[in-house]
């Protein structure tokens, strides 16, 4: 691939002090399915030789299935923009990315662990048992919310997925998509100054426990949401959990997608008739399985035009939509009772078809 991917150049451009450059035009960088990389050092960053710098233009850096990578080079990325990492034992890459990484836009951490510093690669695996120590989780929660600080006024998207140490995570004012799945013990998403997160356009939150939701969304603002996806939630109560006091959050206005997900227990759905949704577009209702009758509250969304009705196993009926409606399009997957009642010409729900 020429010299330019890897080797000595001069480079006049830049201060006098640094003399060579290592990868100079990579932009883009993706370590894949390396389960014996324990570590990934460039000569020049061992030697201490300040006249060297690598990777100055590299923009998106990813690595996944690389299980015992612990050590990456300790240089600043300068030009990096986004980063994914999954599939780790350890969160240990983070401590170097969290100091020297100031302008990304996008992060992607999921299924990270938290093994020890000390640990082999063999006894690696081991340690995700529940002899993991609290103090192992607290350097995975400062290696996250460090690398997000040192990026609170650059980053716009943050995905978060099964990185079980978490409890507590702080966002920046200009994030505009969150993604958070699979913490058990998470109990609270904060920002870095008192007000709510302003800039928030899309949020996603899936797999947490019911009883967290409150202290999660307590500084999510409501009025600035364009996409919202809820649930399922890690444990099953008899009702759906709203995480907005319904006496503070009545109003989405610019909502237009609405992704709800429940489970067995669920007997209904109210909350559209306690919450206002006038620019919502797109609804989708999953998993329901023990709801018959969903409300007629939907009927009067009045700005939806695409219904999505999925694995609500027991639901006999429909809302009653008026003729004047301008709802588009309507999908009902496995549903083995409303099938018969909306048989063409002799089922009882057909008519609202």
């Amino acid at each position: 691939m020429g010299s330019n991917l890897y080797g000595v150049v001069v480079d006049s451009d830049v201060p006098k002090e640094v003399t060579t450059t290592l990868y100079p035009s990579l932009t883009q960088l993706s370590l894949s399915e390396l389960p014996k990389l324990e570590e990934w050092v460039e000569t020049v960053m061992s030697t201490g030789d300040v006249g060297r710098r690598v990777l100055p233009k590299l923009e998106s850096l990813k690595i996944e299935e690389c299980p015992i990578l612990r050590k990456i080079p300790n240089c600043s990325f300068p030009c990096l923009k986004k980063l994914e990492i999954r599939d780790m034992e350890s969160s240990m890459i983070l401590e170097s990315l969290s100091i020297n990484v100031s302008s990304l836009t996008t992060l992607d951490l999921e299924n990270i662990r938290d093994g020890g510093a000390e640990e082999s690669s063999s006894s690696s695996s081991s340690s995700s048992s529940s002899s993991s120590s609290s103090s192992s989780f607290s350097n995975m929660e400062c290696r996250i919310n460090a690398l997000l600080k040192n990026n609170s006024l650059s980053l716009t998207e943050l995905v978060l997925r099964e990185c079980k140490g978490l409890k507590r995570v702080t966002l920046g004012a200009s994030l505009e998509k969150l993604d958070v799945r699979g913490y058990p013990n998470l109990i609270s998403i904060s920002n870095n100054s008192d007000e709510r997160s302003a800039a928030l356009k899309s949020l996603s939150i899936r797999d947490l426990p019911s009883s967290h939701l409150d202290g999660v969304f307590v500084h999510i603002h409501s009025n600035t949401l364009e996409s919202l996806w809820l649930g399922p939630s890690s444990d099953e109560l008899d009702e759906f959990v709203w995480p907005w006091p319904f006496s503070s959050v009545i109003s989405f206005p610019n909502l237009i997608r609405f992704d709800l997900y429940g489970w067995k227990k669920v007997k209904s759905i109210t909350l559209f008739d306690q919450l206002q949704f006038p620019a919502l577009t797109h609804l989708k209702i999953h998993g329901f399985r023990g709801v018959k009758a969903l409300p007629d509250s939907i009927a009067k969304l009045l700005s939806l035009k695409h219904l999505y009705i999925c694995y609500c196993d027991i639901l006999e009926s429909l809302p009653t939509f008026e003729e004047s409606h301008g709802l588009q399009c309507l999908y009902i997957n496995e549903f083995p009772i409303l099938k018969k009642r909306c048989e063409k010409g002799s089922g009882p729900e057909w008519f609202k078809i």
